[in-house]
């Protein structure tokens, strides 16, 4: 028995005894602990998977931990329902929804400037409770009160024909950095709640966006060799469950009036993180979005959150229409 097959067996043992105490404790204590089980079993899976064993979404177990209080951190992400329409998240036709989940820091989170209101049939999926509601800025998922780029790149990929209906996935957290998301980071719960809840409303996501780069200092990272090992963690973290949807990465440092002290060795980490045997790709370059389209020299404006979406856009169109050439080739 290899070291991590036993330390999976030893997990699994110790599981069973806390459980075979539980009710012996009193309410406050039980709960802690169902809280503690249900993280250790987490843990149980992630050793699986480092094991080579094949895991599905369905063996993430979601409980106590993956309350909005545990998944937010108090960052004050949305999470009103309260003038919200639930729909469908799946309704069971021939065409399913293309679904996109995006995830990172503020400029993929709801601090753009100025709310839309999708033309075309966009949905939210909202982490939180696992349902999806007809899309209001500011989504439901991320932090902010603002617009969000992803609103904007359902309507006009829906726009160009390649879809009829869109389901925005959006989790990003202003502020964060690529550790806060890797295996170990304070965030990345929120990827596996995220996987699990989609796969109950059965969904699976299409295409997954991400964009951050401007919170890390990446001080003696050189060749971003870091910061390419911790997104290659939060790529791990979808894979880890089965999750193989193409993975884009953006190229985005630019925040404030100066540039970023480090941006050659955050783009480098960015760059060769694209890996295109994993399923990895380089996004679209939104350094190149000048701060006469960001309303604070770092978040986007109206006009940067629609530069930012047909950035996407084009990106995705070009992407998918050279899948479907290849498809025709074969």
């Amino acid at each position: 028995m290899t070291l991590a097959r036993a330390t999976v067996a030893l997990l699994v043992a110790l599981l069973f005894a806390v459980a075979a105490t539980a009710h012996w404790l009193d309410r406050r204590a039980a709960k802690r602990l169902r809280v503690a089980a249900a993280e250790l079993r987490s843990e149980i899976a992630s050793l699986r998977s480092a094991t080579g064993v094949s895991l599905q979404p369905t063996s993430i177990e979601l409980g106590p931990a993956d309350t909005y209080e545990r998944l937010d951190h108090n960052w004050k992400s949305n999470a009103d329902t309260s003038e919200r329409s639930v729909v469908p998240c799946n309704d069971g036709g021939p065409i399913r929804p293309l679904v996109i989940v995006t995830l990172g820091q503020s400029n993929a989170a709801n601090h753009g400037q100025g709310l839309s209101t999708p033309k075309h049939r966009v949905d939210n999926f909202n982490l939180y409770d696992g349902k999806c509601y007809k899309a209001v800025e500011p989504l439901l998922g991320p932090s902010g009160q603002g617009g969000n780029f992803a609103t904007r790149l359902a309507d006009m990929l829906i726009e160009r024909r390649l879809a009829d209906r869109v389901v925005v996935a959006p989790m990003a957290m202003g502020g964060t950095t690529v550790e806060q998301w890797a295996y170990e980071g304070v965030f990345n719960r929120r990827i596996t709640a995220s996987i699990r809840r989609l796969y109950d409303a059965g969904l699976s996501p299409d295409y997954i966006l991400w964009h951050q780069g401007e919170g890390n200092a990446a001080a003696g990272d050189s060749g971003g060799r870091q910061y390419r090992k911790n997104l290659l963690e939060v790529v791990g973290s979808f894979r880890a469950y089965s999750v193989n949807a193409p993975f884009f990465v953006a190229l985005a440092t630019r925040c404030g009036a100066a540039a970023h002290p480090n941006a050659v060795n955050v783009r480098e980490g960015q760059r060769t993180a694209a890996i295109g045997q994993l399923g990895i790709f380089v996004g679209p370059d939104t350094d190149l979005i000048g701060p006469e389209h960001r309303y604070d020299a770092c978040h986007m404006s109206e006009s940067g959150l629609t530069l930012h979406a047909a950035a996407w856009a084009a990106m995705l169109h070009d992407f998918i229409k050279r899948g479907s050439d290849g498809a025709r080739d074969r």
